[in-house]
Order: C-alpha cells, then structure tokens, then sequence
C-alpha cells in the first residue's frame, strides 16, 4: 500500500497508521465509516495529548 493518503483533501494532517475503524455502514450508493482518527499538529481540531496519553 502507498501512503498517499495525506494527499487526499481533509487527510492532510491524519496519521491512519495510529487511527482506528470503529464502525462500517453500507447503504446502497453509501458507504459510512466511523473512525477514530490521531489528528496532528496542524489539524485545527488538533489538541496536545493530556498527561498519560500517548497521542
């Protein structure tokens, strides 16, 4: 697999490598994912981690 994601408008600053599939909806013509995505400095809803947390 290529990381070309970050080119992929809206994943710029997205690490998939340390983001987690929660939930997979298929509809006809839909197709929803639920992700719990590591958001990295830079992302505007980014935040540094608490203490304790890794990311």
């Amino acid at each position: 697999m290529y990381d070309n994601y970050p080119s992929f408008p809206g994943f710029e600053k997205v690490c998939l490598e340390d983001s987690y599939v929660l939930d997979i909806t298929v509809q006809p013509a839909v197709l929803l994912l639920k992700l719990d995505l590591l958001l990295l400095p830079g992302h505007p809803q980014y935040r540094a981690p608490l203490p304790g947390e890794r990311a």
